[in-house]
């Protein structure tokens, strides 16, 4: 008790402005700031420009306002501005006002400088949540519970969010410490974003400078510590065979569950869960690669805590879509101390693997039944450095993969960090031919490509170094992993690799002309098979400039050399440009072409590709919009000549929300490679992150010959979130 008082007696006297006692009113939740609703909150206005001038005092106020109750923590943003005409502001979904006005607060509530929780929200008060580390961009596929009212008057605007405590984690204690960050984002003719704290650019632990926060009581983190989300889905489908078919309605239902048994402990579980996707993967260009093509998770179930288990983009050893139809899964998530960790259990009906090899990884599907079982734990070290072990084991009718791992990072004198992960594999595979048996063109001495019962050990090792300053980053890495190298819940895009690479970015902040930010970028890297023969060399220059009327532009000049098959291809190069540009409150848009020579894999002979993109967003009333975007790839045999392959493929989505949380959308999409056309309209009523009702259809055409629809379904989902 004597410690927690002198606590916060010393942290009053150094943060005087950010203490948080107990407030004995409440605020009328409507938007608008108060001051006799707001007297007992803490107050801050000293905001400073990030971006794109770092270190400028804005000339125009921002305050915001601190309070809290046993709950719930309480913050209210007044934000001036001398041109109410040009504030951006977009009636649309819960996590796509990117591109407002926007304010916000990044909470560490662990107070261990390393992740937090980002909130949001525009000047209509649409949300905006998601988990930001150090290093790395925010990840706004996590949602939880928080609520938002703004108001727009004559010169300024404003927002009052309501943050339970239960949508935090934290150690329970009678004074609490978190970190804290607000941000206010405003797009005018750059894309200016203020904090407060000042934010140093050159420093690349963000939350190492955040401000303290102290919450001088202890709340309480559940009323109710149990929630249920039990859902039913409805769908009639028909297809064409002879004649079109339509079949019967069908149902399926379940129940997602989470037990909170404190604020840092939490149990999720799920039966015959509903993993079905309202938002549909984007088409991709699938001709001409070799490699198994990548899809980010959208399934809810697995997005919270998947921070702990993305070692790194280029090292994925989990790859949650790997869990493809599960019956049942479970996962713990919590901290105790210092140590974060997560545990999944789950029986997949619908076994799915990423078999990589040399020169080729291939996606495979079952309806096997497999058992999987994940564990990472992760202890905190000084500032925002850190240990961990990672387990992986999936069994299958007399299979198995079992991964052990280990990282570290580490962070000293403040601008340069040391990463090592490393990871030991052992792999039997199903002893079953027809399930897989590739026709792999590849050499390999050590196993056969095909599922015939072998046994694999393997193992890959990870370095990389990076200093990062103001002006300049670099980074070294180097990577090893033999032939042998799998894992089956993972995406590994390739193996039989032993290489090393640089790369070195100065950067300047000139804001002059009509450049705010410019950044050059030189890389090399080399690449060995474990023949010790070059896989792979390249050599690349980017210059990278962005301008004034939130315009960036792009140019990419690489020359490579690759081994495929054992042919070697020394004369590879590829040249890019890129524009994106926001100039107007209501429109942007952005283009990119490449050309290359390169190779094409069925002949294994030089090829010349060219490949074109164009997105664009228009926004026609504030709740009204229109997006899309068109790809047009082009393969020549020759010079630009000789056609391969020409594929156009395409997506629009169309959005017109109603109210707040009632919208209707439509996303056309196809691919002239395949004749195919899809439609998906979608009717959404979304109350909170938890519960929604959806009304849509899945309609496929074949557009070979004319416009003929081949399948469709219908389907009308609901779910409910129960707190208990």
């Amino acid at each position: 008790m004597k410690k927690g008082i002198f606590l916060l007696f010393f942290c009053g006297l150094i943060y005087s402005k950010l203490i948080v006692n107990l407030s004995k009113g409440s605020i009328k939740f409507d938007g608008i700031i108060e001051e006799s609703e707001w007297k007992d909150a803490s107050v801050i206005s000293d905001f400073t420009q990030i971006q794109p001038n770092p270190g400028f005092k804005s000339s125009f106020k921002t305050q915001v306002f601190i309070k809290g109750d046993k709950k719930n923590l309480y913050i209210g943003f007044l934000c001036y501005d001398p041109d109410m005409k040009k504030l951006r502001a977009t009636l649309t979904q819960r996590d796509e006002p990117y591109m407002d006005d926007l304010v916000g607060v990044i909470i560490d509530s662990y107070g261990k400088e390393k992740e937090g929780f980002v909130f949001f929200s525009n000047p209509y008060g649409i949300q905006i949540d998601g988990i930001q580390e150090n290093g790395k961009d925010p990840d706004f596929t996590f949602d939880t519970d928080f609520y938002t009212k703004a108001k727009i008057s004559k010169n300024f605007w404003s927002v009052e969010f309501i943050i339970p405590f239960s949508s935090l984690r934290f150690v329970p204690d009678d004074t609490l410490i978190f970190k804290v960050i607000f941000i206010r984002q405003r797009p005018r003719d750059a894309n200016e974003i203020y904090t407060f704290p000042e934010i140093d650019v050159g420093n690349p632990s963000m939350l190492s400078q955040a401000e303290t926060l102290v919450i001088a009581y202890r709340p309480l983190f559940h009323t109710k510590n149990f929630e249920l989300i039990p859902y039913i889905i409805l769908n009639q489908k028909g297809f064409s065979d002879s004649t079109y078919r339509n079949d019967k309605l069908n149902y399926d239902f379940g129940i997602t569950g989470k037990w909170s048994k404190s604020s840092n402990f939490i149990i999720d579980f799920t039966i015959n869960p509903d993993f079905s996707q309202i938002e549909t993967d984007a088409p991709q260009i699938d001709v001409n690669t070799p490699f198994a093509l990548y899809y980010p998770e959208k399934r809810p179930f697995f997005l919270e805590g998947k921070n702990l288990v993305e070692l790194s983009p280029y090292f994925r050893l989990f790859y949650s879509r790997n869990i493809n139809n599960p019956f049942y899964a479970l996962k713990l998530t919590g901290k105790i101390k210092a140590n974060s960790f997560y545990f999944l259990s789950a029986m997949d009906e619908n076994t799915p693997w990423v078999i990589p090899f040399r020169d080729a990884s291939y996606t495979v599907l079952s309806n096997d039944t497999s058992f999987s079982n994940i564990l990472r734990i992760k202890r905190d070290l000084k500032r925002d450095s850190y240990a961990g072990i990672f387990l992986l084991s999936r069994e299958l009718k007399g299979s198995y993969s079992r991964v052990f791992a280990g990282d570290i990072f580490i962070r000293f004198l403040e601008h340069y960090s040391l990463r090592y992960i490393g990871a030991i594999t052992s792999t039997k595979e199903p002893d079953d031919t027809t399930l897989f048996n590739p026709d792999y063109r590849g050499e390999i001495k050590e196993f056969t490509p095909a599922f015939d019962g072998e046994v694999l050990k393997g193992y890959r090792h990870n370095l990389s170094f990076n200093a990062s300053f103001k002006n300049l980053e670099t980074t070294f890495w180097y990577n090893i992993a033999p032939p042998t190298f799998r894992s089956d819940l993972g995406f590994i895009r390739s193996n039989d690799e032993n290489g090393f690479g640089i790369f070195v970015s100065p950067r300047f902040y000139p804001n002059r002309y009509i450049f705010n930010t410019i950044r050059f970028s030189f890389s090399y890297s080399r690449d060995y098979n474990f023949e010790k023969e070059i896989e792979s060399e390249e050599y690349s220059f980017s210059s990278f400039f962005n301008l004034i009327k939130q315009t960036s532009l792009g140019l990419r000049m690489e020359k490579k050399a690759k081994r495929v098959y054992g042919v070697y291809f020394p004369e590879l190069f590829e040249t890019g440009i890129f524009l994106n540009s926001s100039p107007h409150r209501d429109f942007s848009f952005s283009f990119s072409f490449k050309q290359e020579k390169t190779i094409f894999y069925d002949s294994l002979e030089y090829a010349y590709e060219r490949e074109a993109e164009f997105e664009s967003f228009l926004k026609i009333i504030d709740r009204i919009q229109i997006g899309g975007g068109v790809t047009g790839y082009y393969l020549y045999r020759e010079y630009f000549k000789n056609v391969i392959y020409k594929i156009t493929i395409f997506r629009v989505k169309m959005s017109y929300q109603l109210t707040r949380n009632l919208s209707l959308r439509t996303i056309i999409q196809g691919n002239t490679e395949e004749n195919r056309m899809e439609v998906y309209p979608l009717l959404s009523y979304e109350p909170n992150a938890f519960t929604s009702i959806y009304l849509g259809a899945n309609l496929n055409f074949n557009t070979e010959n004319n416009l003929n629809l081949y399948s469709h379904q219908l389907f009308l989902k609901i779910r409910y979130w129960f707190k208990i």
